[in-house]
């Protein structure tokens, strides 16, 4: 499968207009699930910047499995990735949010 990459280009956030947030499609490997994004080409900090996996449900609204919002030792530019363990295959993204309001978001890939 080849993964892709979404970026939303934030201007005004950082900045540069080479600052972006980044998303990854989510893979597995085994049991684990995991999702990766952030921001990169930045000239400013944020204080925070989350990455989720988020799992779609039939007639429910999407939840978030994993995330990883653990302090950011370089809030210019940064990765994250968010794991968990899910056994049954499933249909899931990538979402990527800062302190600054940006939003950034994979495709869905199914048969995860």
């Amino acid at each position: 499968m080849v993964a892709l990459t979404a970026a939303l280009f934030a201007m005004g956030d950082g900045a540069s207009a080479a600052c972006a947030y980044f998303v990854q499609n989510p893979t597995r490997s085994g049991q684990t699930v995991s999702a990766t994004g952030g921001r990169s080409g930045c000239s400013t900090s944020v204080d925070w910047v989350n990455v989720y996996l988020r799992k779609q449900r039939t007639g429910l609204p999407d939840i978030n499995i994993a995330s990883n919002s653990a302090d950011v030792p370089d809030p210019i530019n940064v990765t994250r990735t968010a794991s968990t363990i899910h056994v049954d295959p499933l249909t899931a993204r990538t979402r990527v949010t800062s302190s600054t309001g940006a939003l950034s978001e994979s495709g869905w890939v199914s048969g995860l």
